[in-house]
C-alpha cells in the first residue's frame, strides 16, 4: 500500500510517516498542498492522509483533482479537535474519512489499513 502524508506540522508528519512505515506501508510526505497536487499527478497512492488546512493549495483542489481524475486513492482528512462541522463538510465533499487532531497515531494507522483493503 502507498500513503501519501500532507501535513504542515513536520513533527507530525514525521511521527505519521514513522508508525506507518513500521507497519510496512510506503509512505511519502509533502508539507504543503501545492507540492500534494504534484506527487498526485505523478503517483498513484491508495491512501491520502490530508491535513484540514495544508498550506497554499487546500483541500478543496485536492478534493477536485480527486475527483476530476476519478482517483481511486482514499482520502482521511485530519481536522481540529471539536470541529464537528469540519468533520461532516469534509465527508459531505467526499472524504472516506476523518479523525480529529489529537489523535493516537496507532488509531490512525488502523484507519489507513482499513481505507486501503477497501476496493472500488
Amino acid at each position: 500500500m502507498r500513503v501519501l502524508v500532507v501535513e504542515d506540522e513536520g513533527s507530525l508528519a514525521n511521527r505519521i510517516a514513522v508508525s506507518l512505515r513500521g507497519s510496512d506501508i510506503a509512505v511519502e510526505v509533502v508539507h504543503d498542498g501545492d507540492e500534494a497536487l504534484r506527487r498526485l499527478a505523478k503517483d498513484g497512492f491508495d491512501v491520502i492522509v490530508l491535513d484540514g488546512d495544508p498550506p497554499s493549495a487546500g483541500e478543496e483542489e485536492i478534493f477536485g483533482w480527486i475527483a476530476r481524475e476519478r482517483s481511486r486513492s482514499r482520502l482521511l482528512m485530519l481536522t481540529k479537535a471539536g470541529d464537528v462541522m469540519a468533520r461532516i463538510e469534509a465527508l459531505s465533499q467526499g472524504a472516506d474519512d476523518c479523525i480529529a487532531k489529537p489523535f493516537a497515531v496507532a488509531e490512525l494507522v488502523a484507519r489507513v489499513r482499513a481505507l486501503g483493503r477497501r476496493r472500488v
